[in-house]
């Protein structure tokens, strides 16, 4: 019985065969937010550096996530959607550098940097009941 195949068994191509980094490759979806969308909407320059690079991108999936657990966002994201991550997201990244939510301008001016934008919300809030 040694050329006999059980009913349940599959032959594999070898190109069938995928390494986990392959298999990922494959699995993980094109991020609808890039880090040139955010830099563009900031006006900064894309960061070069890999560790800043990094930082950006782990920003823009923190503001998916922030935005996600408080609104409805459909996948893929709409345009409305992805103009309030994006703009979202920029504003996480400026205020890093103002971590006690004030920054200021020479020494008689000072503004307050807010942690959610009104324009974030009116983009993501669904409209009910208007004629």
């Amino acid at each position: 019985m040694g050329g006999r195949r059980d009913s349940f068994a599959v032959p594999r191509a070898p190109t069938a065969v995928r390494s986990r980094q392959q298999y990922r490759a494959v699995v993980m979806s094109v991020p609808t937010v890039l880090p040139a969308d955010v830099a563009a909407w900031g006006r900064f320059p894309v960061p070069v550096e890999p560790l800043e690079l990094d930082l950006l991108a782990t920003t823009i999936s923190a503001s998916l996530e922030q935005l996600g657990r408080d609104f409805h966002l459909d996948d893929p994201l709409t345009s409305g959607q992805r103009t309030a991550v994006i703009m979202q997201a920029a504003r996480i990244w400026a205020r890093r550098n103002t971590p006690e939510g004030r920054a200021s301008f020479g020494g008689d001016i000072a503004v307050s940097v807010v942690s959610f934008d009104a324009g974030v919300y009116e983009l993501l809030q669904p409209r009910f009941g208007i004629a």
